[in-house]
């Protein structure tokens, strides 16, 4: 059995339906994604997601629920870029 890596993320309390906007550059930095592939993980638009994004990040854009469920599951292991979801082993 693997020992699961506690980061910073993990410690943070998400009770609330928004994530602040350095919780949400954080997650990114810990889901190894750039602006381009985050914004493709949320299925944004393909011509500005990663600059709303970018906004997102900086507190001028405000991060909806949604995001905020979508970036969590992410961190929690779920994968958009699977079908299923999961981690592209099966």
């Amino acid at each position: 059995m693997s020992k699961r890596r506690v980061t910073p993320y993990q410690n943070m309390n998400l009770k609330e339906i928004n994530m602040s906007p350095s919780q949400l550059k954080l997650a990114r930095a810990f889901l190894g994604y750039s602006l381009t592939d985050m914004s493709d993980a949320l299925q944004l638009s393909a011509n500005n997601g990663a600059d709303t994004i970018r906004k997102m990040e900086s507190g001028k854009v405000n991060i909806t629920g949604p995001i905020s469920v979508a970036v969590d599951a992410m961190v929690k292991g779920y994968n958009p870029f699977y079908e299923d979801g999961g981690d592209g082993d099966s």
